[in-house]
């Protein structure tokens, strides 16, 4: 690109500016830039444009950036939970309207073959700018969220994956997929088994002490013994906690995956079919928790009682 070509691209977008009341059929754009902003981008190592040119006419041009250099906004805010820096966003695609049939098409697919990474951007869905959706629809864009941006208009997010042509691209995700349920279960049955052998560790102690509580049972052992089953507890109730926090991850790392899955047509997932709202905050964390902290609890409340009557 050059400098000298600053005018047509500020042309152009002008004529698809929505605040000037250009909404049309060819779709819109609500970021208003002026020349001068197109002059700071060009001169900016930060930001990206593309032009397709015919001689010295622009036809059409991209502006964008990568992840890390994205603006303030609400679906900026949310791109980055989603992507990495490596991935880069379209701010603006725009052609001439004289421009020939698959000028935009050809622009994209430049830079999909550019960019080392995912490519998001945010499309206007209230009004919605069916032109520009079906556009990245066609070129391999899902949507992956929808939100109310600072200027109140809605904004659908979207996201083409770099190898999502890739005849293994699916498979690698639900390998992926598979994995990660498989370390969410090996994560939750770890946790019942620590569960499970703090109240057999608790039985067996209890099992070999209640017989000897009226007979002459060796006053400083049988202090030691409790002493030390209710440090094991509050070790279980650690580890437990500690195995919860993996877990919900795991779980996290299952969903996320599912969310990517769905995105690319495989929409048989389990969590897309919840829709009842107290099912899915079941299923997203599950009250059975609070049974694995509760009973070691009570048993060190229980140990401890008994101590203070051996005490006394």
């Amino acid at each position: 690109m050059k400098k000298e070509q600053i005018e047509d691209i500020y042309s152009i977008s002008e004529s698809y500016d929505l605040s000037k009341g250009n909404e049309n059929e060819r779709g819109f754009l609500v970021s208003s830039f002026s020349k001068k902003d197109y002059l700071s981008f060009f001169e900016d190592e930060k930001k990206y444009m593309y032009v397709a040119i015919d001689q010295s006419k622009v036809l059409g041009f991209i502006y964008g950036y990568f992840i890390e250099n994205a603006d303030t906004s609400k679906s900026s805010e949310i791109i980055k939970q989603m992507g990495n820096n490596t991935d880069f966003v379209v701010k603006q695609i725009c052609v001439h309207k004289d421009s020939p049939k698959g000028t935009g098409t050809f622009l994209m697919e430049m830079l999909i073959k550019l960019v080392d990474g995912d490519i998001y951007l945010a499309i206007v869905s209230r009004p919605l700018n069916i032109t520009s959706l079906l556009f990245h629809k066609k070129m391999g864009f899902v949507e992956v969220a929808r939100i109310i941006e600072k200027d109140e208009l809605g904004r659908i997010i979207m996201v083409r994956y770099k190898h999502q042509e890739s005849s293994s691209f699916a498979e690698a995700g639900l390998v992926q997929y598979q994995t990660a349920v498989e370390l969410y279960k090996h994560e939750d049955q770890l946790t019942w088994t620590k569960f499970n052998f703090s109240v057999i560790t608790n039985g067996a102690i209890l099992s070999i002490l209640v017989p000897n509580l009226s007979s002459s049972i060796n006053k400083p052992v049988f202090i030691f013994l409790v002493i030390a089953v209710i440090l094991i507890n509050i070790g279980y109730i650690y580890t437990i906690k500690v195995g919860r926090i993996y877990l919900q991850k795991r779980k996290k790392d299952a969903m996320n995956l599912e969310d990517r899955l769905h995105h690319i047509g495989l929409a048989y997932m389990i969590k897309n079919t919840i829709n009842n709202k107290k099912l899915k905050t079941i299923m997203d964390n599950s009250s059975t928790r609070f049974v694995q902290y509760i009973i070691p609890m009570i048993f060190i409340i229980g140990w401890i009682v008994i101590l203070i009557l051996t005490i006394n």
